[in-house]
Parts: C-alpha cells; structure tokens; sequence
C-alpha cells in the first residue's frame, strides 16, 4: 500500500510539473485565456561606415599661401556614421608611415603630418562622445570616445595638411600634380 501511494505521489508530481511548462489553457468563469512566454533579445552590435557621397579626401595645395600660410583643411560633414549599443571608442590610423607618391616616396619621412578632427555631425550629431583631433599615424590614435549608445550617429571630419613650407620640396613634377596617397582606416571597439 505504502508503494502504492508512493508511486501514485510521484506520477502526480510529474504530470504537475510538465503540466506547468506547458502553460495549457485554462478555463474561467468569463471565458477561456492561454498564456506564452515572450522574450526579447538584446545584442550589441557595432559599425562604422564612411558616408558613401563623400569616400574621398583631396587636400589640393594650388597657391603660395596653401604652402607657405596655415596649410589647407577639408571639412567632411556627416563623414562617419557610427552604431553601437554599448560604449566604445573610435581609433584612427594611416595604412603607410606617411602618404606616398607613385614612386614610393614619402610625403614626410617621420609621419604624416596631417591632422584629423572628430566633431559632433552636422544632421544626426551624437550627444554625449568625446570627439578629438589627432595627427594621423600609423600606429592610430582615438579620436572618438562614448560611455552611451549610438544608433547611425554622425560626426563631421576636418582634414588639414601642413603650412609654413612644410610641403614646398615635395612637388617633383612637370606640370601635372604629384599625388601622396594613404588610407585612412577607422576602426570601432568596445570601451
């Protein structure tokens, strides 16, 4: 009898049990309801675009003072588009020590001397990231940072080369313009 009633205690115990994993309808005075389990999934996901109507960044030195004044400067607006749910920084960094013309020659020996400004953008600007403006290097240096989120945000990109003759002996052409050439490679991780 005692084994009985065991076993009868046991097999109550497990119809009960898958009884309430399957949540089944149940049944009411007013009517009958059923019940489900919803869950939402939240990943993190991160990316970084360059804005595909503006890929492309020529510094154009044309006169005495782009050479010998303050240089020459290109403002990109809405350049970067960045996404990431969790904080993160932005680093950037030169493919080549410094850029180089068709022959291999570098535009300067000892780095790129070309500045780089991270400003919030001009029609979907972040709120809340510390932009920067570093020198482009090889090695990279961050020039973005964020302790929030950010869903397609922009930044706008100043560009600016060197003045004050810093390019004067670099022109080894005959008329049509010498083109120093580099990559400029963004890169998105998490903070």
């Amino acid at each position: 009898m005692k084994k009985l009633i065991l076993l009868t205690g046991i097999l109550l115990a497990v119809v009960s049990v898958s009884q309430a994993q399957e949540m089944p309808e149940t049944t009411t005075e007013s009517g009958t309801i059923a019940t489900t389990v919803l869950k939402v999934h939240l990943h993190n996901f991160m990316s970084i675009a360059i804005n595909s109507n503006d890929s492309y960044i020529d510094l154009e030195y044309r006169t005495a003072e782009d050479y010998d004044g303050t240089g020459v400067s290109t403002l990109k607006e809405d350049h970067l588009i960045v996404s990431s749910l969790a904080p993160f920084i932005v680093k950037v960094n030169s493919s080549t020590i410094s850029p180089l013309n068709e022959d291999g020659v570098a535009l300067k020996a000892d780095g790129t001397s070309v500045k780089i400004k991270a400003e919030r953008g001009t029609t979907k600007g972040m709120v809340g990231s510390i932009p920067n403006a570093v020198t482009l290097r090889f090695e990279g240096d961050n020039i973005i940072e964020s302790d929030v989120a950010s869903l397609n945000n922009t930044f706008n990109i100043t560009y600016s080369g060197e003045g004050e003759g810093a390019y004067r002996n670099k022109y080894f052409g005959d008329g049509e313009p010498v083109v120093y050439t580099t990559n400029v490679i963004y890169t998105i991780t998490s903070k």
